[in-house]
């Protein structure tokens, strides 16, 4: 039996202006297709960091693969130096 696909759980966070400017001009350049996906693109990138400093994954897994803002999936590199 698989996993059930669960949907996306909706929750309010507070956050810096500047940070919110930030992630608005990310959304308006494309970069992101929305506030969601920034902030989920965020957090990937520092669980992947967390599982590679306590050692559940390598550097060379250090890779997440992150969908723009027209659905084209591209590779993104995180690099952590201890």
């Amino acid at each position: 039996m698989g996993k059930k696909k669960l949907g996306k759980v909706s929750l309010s966070v507070s956050v810096d202006p500047d940070l919110l400017e930030w992630i608005d001009e990310q959304v308006e350049k494309k970069t992101y297709a929305s506030r969601t996906h920034a902030f989920e693109a965020g957090a990937m990138r520092l669980k992947l960091i967390d599982d590679i400093r306590l050692g559940r994954k390598t550097h060379r897994e250090a890779y997440i693969v992150v969908e723009d803002a027209q659905g084209k999936v591209k590779p993104a590199r995180v690099v952590v130096k201890d």
